[in-house]
């Protein structure tokens, strides 16, 4: 499962046809979108935040590569969507259903 932090009601056919460009390892080409591998790595990440309007999106899919700070999925299911205010807030609880996710 993997976690990924963007704008809301992206579809999944939109995930797969994009390729992260922004994400400063120079694997674009690659394919895949950036994403991380536990809630923990999310809330850490230089991207998240609870600025915006932003929504994480919990998606299954088929890792490309390890990155900097994540790693690279073509995603293949689209699991759940929280806002980023929800995720976050949830994240301080253990019992929380986003930890199910991991």
């Amino acid at each position: 499962m993997f976690f990924r932090i963007q704008n809301p009601n992206i579809t999944l056919e939109q995930m797969q046809n994009f390729s992260s460009e922004d994400g400063g390892d120079g694997l674009g080409s690659l394919g895949g979108v950036c994403a991380c591998e536990s809630v923990s790595d999310l809330i850490n990440n230089t991207a998240f935040t609870t600025k915006y309007d932003l929504e994480v999106v919990v998606f299954r899919g088929e890792k490309v590569c390890d990155i900097y700070d994540g790693v690279r999925v073509v995603p293949s299911e689209i699991v759940d969507r929280i806002s980023a205010k929800d995720f976050y807030a949830m994240s301080g609880d253990s019992d929380s259903v986003i930890y199910e996710y991991e």
